[in-house]
């Protein structure tokens, strides 16, 4: 029989519908292969990138964390030296050693009951004393009992070997001072401040053959050795703190009102941490509830704690429970010297948060990847517009990008021009990889803030909003001119006359800030600009209000990207002291620094740290300009600025109507030279300087505005 009629049909039929299918699992099984590919390379790639990028946030927090102990330690030593120094001449004092002198034997026998003795010693010591924020003071002879004291009832008592083991040394001829400890811990019976917290600072008393027949020891509060370590704060929850040899906490914490909640500091208002727990590890977070079964003595020390407290130095970044049972990642060093511990750490999800949304990208990536590769490139066109979405803009509004002029951290400057009034303007955009709620908010403030004043030394805003892609932009006036660490670099240390030129327009800026209630807490020489408008030569704009503060809102803004915001140099003693109110004699202490930089060419307080810079503002004497100008300083000039830098705000000039009156006072005496100012801007027309920073509170605008 032949074939059946459609059979051969049906043969060519199938053999098509065969090379169909075939077609079609190939282009499948290359689909699955492209997907497999494109996922596998992803996968490796997000894995490379998740590895790499961890490991330069850890090198970074370990950096970090190592620069503030690194700090801390030299501003331990520091207060050490200074502390030492400090008793040690109260030891010198005549009247002090000859009463101490009448007290003790020679041959150091019986102590002599000289109550007259006693007595002078008292009146002598007092008035050091109330400066020191002393608790009391204690004179041991050469055999270790008490000859005099402030609290009388120690008299005669005999010190505990812990006490002689601190002493020998002292009446050996050396002074020393303690960290915080338990001062009853030297005595025998118990005291009246056994259980309170000190530091003792002793020192060898000495008669005229230079021969040691007495100690002098002063216990102070704790509070100036807290204060130290509290400058090792950073980020929401970085801080150091130090320990004792058996793991007692020896300084203040940030979370006190957390560890007040959680059992481990009493919950009265002054209690502190000081000397309130061992740093010991609980086992899990306290702060989620978390209570353990044992006792406090009965829980080991944390990592940390038990390493330093061992005499050992260490630094964990993959993460450790701390006193509260948080997970934090830390460095730590043992001071032998000093007898304490030194450790620094930071909150592990604070420090990895980088981490998380490079975790949520490319596990949504890998999941795009997974349904077709064409999500992949979608996406990553998407990642790469984003990225470069700031560089892509060209107009905002009725603005229109002509150049970028400066960039930082935080941000970038562009000189745009007004479509409708062909009007120069500088536009500062804030960076899409730092947007949060908090850094918006800050450039939401400066320009409320900044728009609320009118005078014309005060930079202009003229108009803010944001881009389709969300970011935040704002346009103000363009200036053509330089800052004055520009003008520094130019032509080095400028007139008195200039500098009073200068300073009396910054004052009217400030003058109108002030009344409105407003601190402007970041004056500097980078945010002062010179410029020559309108014929005007040395006219000047105040700019970049990115850290105004509202004096009736107090001193807890939005600006926690640093303990301290602002510039080392430039702030005031009274800003780094939690809780003080801070006020217009702030800006007026910036003023007497940037004078004194204008004068001089150099810092007011200099230091190879922002920490070194910082205690010398907290504790020393402001030096005066003319012993450091190559110029004649007038005298009410040169006395004005060491006024203006008084560490209390008190001493310094009241307002700054005050601050003004006085410089018109001296203005009398050396006139600014307008002949002088025609020369200088001859010889140096303004163009482009150097770049501007663009972040709020560290923008350097010439020669275009904040």
């Amino acid at each position: 029989m032949g074939p059946k009629p459609g059979h051969p049909k049906s043969i060519a039929g199938n053999t098509l519908l065969g090379q169909d299918f075939a077609r079609r699992r190939t282009s499948r099984r290359r689909m699955l292969l492209l997907g497999t590919a494109i996922a596998s390379a992803l996968l490796i790639f997000g894995a490379a990138t998740y590895v790499q990028v961890r490991s330069h946030i850890i090198q970074a927090i370990s950096d970090k964390l190592l620069t503030i102990q690194n700090s801390q330690e030299a501003a331990i030593r520091l207060w050490q030296r200074n502390e030492r120094a400090s008793v040690r001449g109260w030891a010198y004092e005549p009247d002090l050693r000859e009463a101490v002198l009448e007290l003790t034997d020679p041959d150091g026998g019986v102590t002599q009951p000289d109550t007259d003795a006693r007595a002078r010693i008292g009146i002598g010591l007092d008035g050091l004393l109330n400066a020191e924020r002393a608790v009391g003071y204690i004179v041991v002879d050469r055999a270790s009992r008490v000859v005099a004291a402030s609290d009388e009832s120690l008299i005669g008592r005999d010190m505990t070997p812990g006490g002689i083991a601190f002493m020998r040394h002292v009446l050996e001829g050396e002074a020393d001072v303690t960290t915080p400890f338990i001062i009853g811990d030297f005595f025998y019976d118990d005291i009246v401040i056994a259980d309170s917290p000190v530091v003792v600072k002793a020192a060898p008393v000495q008669n005229r053959e230079r021969e040691t027949i007495a100690a002098l020891m002063v216990a102070v509060e704790p509070s100036e050795f807290a204060d130290l370590i509290d400058v090792g704060r950073f980020g929401d929850s970085g801080e150091s703190y130090a320990v004792s040899p058996r793991g007692w906490m020896l300084s203040r914490t940030r979370m006190t009102e957390q560890l007040k909640e959680i059992g481990l500091v009493p919950a009265s208002t002054d209690a502190t941490s000081i000397f309130a727990f061992q740093v010991r590890d609980p086992g899990g977070d306290m702060t989620k509830g978390f209570r353990p079964d044992l006792p406090p003595s009965g829980l080991p020390l944390t990592l940390a704690a038990a390493s330093v407290t061992s005499g050992e130095a260490g630094i964990e970044l993959e993460g450790y429970r701390d006193f509260r049972g948080i997970r934090v990642m830390g460095t730590w060093r043992w001071l032998e010297d000093l007898s304490l511990g030194l450790i620094t750490e930071i909150d592990y999800r604070e420090a990895m948060g980088p981490l998380r949304p490079l975790i949520v990208a490319f596990v949504s990536l890998f999941g795009l990847a997974a349904l077709a590769g064409a999500g992949l490139l979608v996406y990553a066109r998407l990642v790469q517009r984003l990225r470069n979405r700031i560089d892509e803009v060209t107009q905002l509004g009725q603005y229109t990008l002509l150049e970028k002029i400066g960039e930082g951290g935080m941000g970038k400057v562009y000189r745009a021009r007004h479509t409708l009034l062909a009007r120069d303007t500088a536009v500062k955009l804030l960076k899409h990889d730092v947007v949060s709620e908090e850094t918006v908010s800050r450039f939401e403030q400066e320009v409320q803030l900044t728009a609320k004043l009118r005078h014309p030394n005060t930079v202009q805003i003229f108009d803010f909003g944001r881009t389709p892609e969300g970011i935040f932009y704002y346009a103000m006036e363009y200036l053509e001119g330089y800052d004055l660490s520009q003008l520094l670099e130019i032509s080095g240390p400028v007139s008195p006359g200039r500098a009073v030129h200068i300073l009396r327009q910054v004052c009217y800026s400030l003058r109108e800030a002030h009344a409105a209630g407003l601190v402007h807490r970041d004056i500097k020489p980078m945010n002062v600009i010179i410029c020559a408008i309108g014929g005007e030569l040395d006219f000047v704009k105040v700019v970049d209000f990115g850290l105004v503060k509202d004096i009736g809102a107090g001193d807890k803004g939005m600006t926690a990207l640093n303990v301290i915001p602002g510039t080392p140099p430039y702030i005031a003693p009274e800003r780094m002291k939690p809780g003080l109110h801070i006020d217009g004699r702030a800006d007026i202490y910036a003023l007497g620094a940037v004078c004194f930089n204008l004068l001089t060419g150099e810092q007011a307080f200099d230091g190879d740290t922002a920490l070194d810079i910082a205690y010398k503002a907290m504790h020393d004497e402001p030096r005066r300009p003319s012993e450091h100008a190559r110029q004649t300083i007038p005298a009410e000039l040169d006395d004005l600025v060491v006024q203006s830098l008084a560490r209390d705000p008190a001493d310094r000039p009241a307002d700054i109507d005050r601050l003004l009156e006085q410089l018109e006072r001296v203005a009398l005496a050396v006139p600014w030279d307008e002949n002088e100012a025609a020369e200088w801007w001859a010889a140096h027309p303004p163009g482009h300087h150097g770049e501007t920073d663009g972040g709020p509170g560290e923008t350097n605008p010439a020669p275009a505005g904040a």
